[in-house]
């Protein structure tokens, strides 16, 4: 079982039902996994529009490549924004699904934002936090 298969196995468990992303070339193994897993998959046109799509959408996981997680934030600040000018807006909740992590970025929040696997055999301890 690869690492992509694992995780599409461990977003199933969770009842985990649609997947919200923005393709790239190093993210693609993982896409394969979510073909072959059966879940549903709605394409966005960029990060932010991905993070933006997710929002209020129980039981769904974002993917995207590379410096995706920092246009993430920057759409998880809008919706700060939005709320803060009188818009109803909720907090995003989401799993990020992302390849090619460089640096570990911390985020100032009440809950993990962000976790590293280097090692695949750690990975499904990660995935089966509560």
């Amino acid at each position: 079982m690869t690492g992509a298969q694992l995780i599409m196995a461990c977003l199933k468990a969770h009842h985990v039902t649609t997947l919200f992303g923005y393709p790239g070339g190093a993210i693609m193994p993982t896409y394969d996994a979510l073909y072959d897993a059966g879940l549903d998959h709605l394409l966005c046109r960029n990060e932010q529009g991905t993070a933006m799509a997710s929002n209020r959408k129980p039981n769904n996981a974002v993917i995207c490549t590379d410096v995706g997680q920092h246009k993430m934030w920057s759409a998880q600040h809008m919706l700060r924004v939005a709320r803060h000018c009188g818009f109803t807006v909720t907090t995003m909740e989401m799993t990020l699904i992302e390849t090619q992590v460089r640096l570990k970025i911390t985020v100032k929040s009440d809950r993990t934002l962000d976790l590293l696997v280097n090692q695949l055999v750690k990975l499904p301890d990660v995935l089966m936090v509560n």
